[in-house]
């Protein structure tokens, strides 16, 4: 009975044994170790303290709870090291990421900022500040006059802005504003030597007006009510806006409180119009609808 006595108490006591005397290690302080055993559940990580048992599935590219699964979102598909819980637009192409170089003309979204081919984007050897095929490098349309704006390049179309913009190194004497009067031929000053005459004149459309040979006459019908239907009683004015039928409104007209317009200075392509009404307190409404025609 003695022995039996003796091997039963050895027995209790390695069964309660400390941890630490029980060689259980704890490499991270997460107070997992990887022994198992009576060093409770196995750190399968012992050397992240963010991986162990219980912990929670981070997006990290880690089993975090050592369930020997991930998440799908923070599995990184295409091995460009971005998954899709990191915001990876597109986790089956390797070129696509955040933080990715833009590249022009692959039609991608490069970066994963919404934005596909923006400005400053580069392609196979081309930098391109604007987007526009022009810029630095062999790969490049050609070398690009103005590489901060997109509608300047070698055989562009001139456009009324006062931009060199086919890059012939050059800018039309209509764009010019020849009399200081802020107003070019381009955009409607009939008399661009005197700085006396503008396009916005009071009495526009009167006889000194159409004089000018506008080969475009805009008129319009007023609006009498806003677009929650009540009266309209504080207008203010009228703007024009005119476009090449390929680009969006840039340019504009201020007309005052005349409801038609000549418009002159126009090269021979297809333009279109529209008018916006301006209250006094400067709230402009949208555009009207829209009239195109072609300048002989």
């Amino acid at each position: 009975m003695y022995i039996l006595a003796v091997s039963f108490f050895v027995f209790i006591l390695a069964a309660f044994c400390p941890a630490s005397a029980q060689n259980c290690s704890d490499n991270d302080g997460d107070t997992y170790a990887v022994e198992g055993g009576i060093c409770g559940q196995v750190d399968c990580d012992d050397n992240d303290p963010s991986v162990h048992p219980g912990a929670v599935e981070l997006c990290d590219g880690k089993d975090n709870n050592c369930d020997s699964w991930r998440p799908p979102t923070d599995v990184d598909s295409d091995g460009d090291g971005v998954p899709l819980c990191a915001n990876d637009c597109d986790d089956f192409d390797p070129e696509v990421y955040p933080g990715a170089g833009e590249v022009c003309d692959d039609f991608k979204d490069n970066n994963c900022n919404w934005i596909v081919d923006e400005p400053g984007c580069t392609s196979s050897g081309c930098t391109d500040g604007d987007a526009d095929g022009y810029g630095a490098g062999p790969g490049c349309l050609g070398a690009d006059c103005d590489d901060e704006d997109p509608y300047s390049y070698p055989g562009a179309d001139e456009i009324c802005d006062g931009r060199d913009n086919d890059c012939d190194g050059t800018i039309p004497l209509y764009e010019a504003d020849m009399d200081g009067d802020g107003f070019a031929a381009c955009s409607g000053d009939c008399d661009d030597s005197d700085p006396a005459v503008l396009p916005a004149d009071p009495g526009i459309c009167d006889s000194s007006v159409l004089n000018c040979g506008g080969p475009v006459t805009l008129n319009w019908k007023p609006p009498v009510t806003n677009k929650d239907g009540s009266v309209l009683n504080d207008l203010a004015r009228y703007n024009v806006y005119y476009r090449l039928s390929y680009y969006t409104y840039s340019a504009s007209i201020d007309t005052g409180s005349a409801t038609c317009y000549a418009i002159t200075g126009l090269s021979q392509r297809t333009w279109c119009f529209a008018v916006t009404a301006v209250d006094t307190s400067g709230n402009e409404s949208a555009f009207s609808n829209e009239v195109c025609t072609f300048i002989e």
